[in-house]
């Protein structure tokens, strides 16, 4: 479901993206602060709030990554997630987290990309690994997209981001729909420009359409 939520009392008014009622999967704010989740198999659980409510609170109350990064210091973690985050400064950064530890990777000199599955890559998250699951092709997933920043890019980077999205640099949504498997929503946030494309279904089939309603 594609939610919009105007709020009252200080609360920052956002468009969201979820399966499960409630929480967000991804989403940008009034603000231009715009926040993605992928859940990561749990090598370790503890109490709070899971993934999903942890991004939904930070597009309620954050308008920029290191609001964000300090929502997360103090907030009970429950599960294992990464969050891909930025906002209109042109900061971005990739936040993998677990009940035992958070860690940060940011767009910098040394990084001039951020990017995550549903699995940890950061050296020091690594031990929260658990291997031999059905993590629907995340390795694969990491590989395209880090082979796809790598090259020459002509186009820009709205209709690059729908490419890698879309498939056609690698595997990324091209799942065998027989196993039960499918992408059923794709979204690139602009925010420096303040502007959405939504794919409703998997864009390796379906076309992106711009959504104004927010902005």
């Amino acid at each position: 479901m594609n939610c919009m939520y105007e709020l009252d009392g200080g609360y920052a008014s956002f468009q969201g993206n979820t399966t499960a009622f409630v929480e967000m999967e991804d989403g940008v704010n009034e603000y231009g602060f715009a926040a993605g989740l992928t859940s990561v198999y749990p090598g370790v659980m503890g109490y709070g709030l899971n993934a999903g409510m942890l991004l939904r609170y930070g597009l309620e109350r954050c308008r920029t990554v290191e609001e964000f990064v300090k929502v997360l210091e103090c907030l009970p973690v429950a599960s294992c997630q990464t969050f891909t985050v930025a906002d209109r400064t042109g900061a971005a950064a990739v936040i993998e987290c677990s009940p035992k530890r958070t860690e940060i990777c940011r767009l910098d000199e040394k990084h001039s990309f951020v990017s995550a599955v549903n699995a940890f890559h950061l050296e020091s998250m690594r031990p929260y690994r658990v291997e031999s699951i059905d993590d629907w092709n995340a390795e694969e997933r990491y590989k395209t997209i880090r082979s796809a920043f790598r090259q020459e890019r002509t186009k820009d980077a709205v209709s690059f981001a729908m490419d890698v999205l879309s498939g056609k640099y690698g595997f990324m949504c091209q799942y065998d729909r027989k196993t039960g498997k499918d992408t059923v929503w794709s979204v690139v946030y602009d925010v420096g420009e303040q502007r959405i494309w939504r794919c409703e279904g998997n864009p390796g089939r379906e076309d992106y359409e711009e959504d104004r309603r927010l902005f």
